[in-house]
C-alpha cells in the first residue's frame, strides 16, 4: 500500500484558519448575548468547527515561528484601554513622538 501525501497548508491557509477562529469567537460571544431559542444549540457547532480549526493551527504552529497567531483570551482586554493625555504622563504634546504633531 502506498503512503498518500497530503497537500500543506499555506501561509495564506494559516491566515484564513486565523480569521475563520476569529469569526466564531464573535458569533460565540453573539450568541451567548441572544436570547434566541436555537442559541445554545449553535454555540455547540460553532464550538465544534472552532475546534476543528485550532487543531489544525496547532499542527502548524511551531512552524509558523513568529507567523500569524491566533489569539487566546489573555491577549484580549476586557475593556477598551483609554490613553491618557500628555499633559497628565508629564510630557507636553508631541514630546512623545518627537515633536511631529499625529493625525488621526
Amino acid at each position: 500500500m502506498s503512503r498518500k501525501y497530503l497537500p500543506r497548508l499555506t501561509i495564506s491557509d494559516v491566515d484564513a484558519l486565523v480569521r475563520a477562529h476569529q469569526f466564531n469567537v464573535q458569533a460565540d460571544a453573539l450568541l451567548r448575548g441572544s436570547k434566541w431559542q436555537g442559541a445554545e444549540t449553535a454555540i455547540l457547532l460553532v464550538g465544534n468547527a472552532d475546534a476543528v480549526i485550532c487543531s489544525l493551527y496547532n499542527k502548524v504552529e511551531r512552524a509558523l515561528g513568529d507567523g500569524p497567531k491566533i489569539p487566546g483570551p489573555e491577549s484580549q482586554p476586557a475593556a477598551p484601554a483609554a490613553i491618557a493625555p500628555a499633559l497628565e504622563l508629564g510630557q507636553e504634546p508631541g514630546e512623545a513622538n518627537d515633536g511631529r504633531e499625529v493625525k488621526p
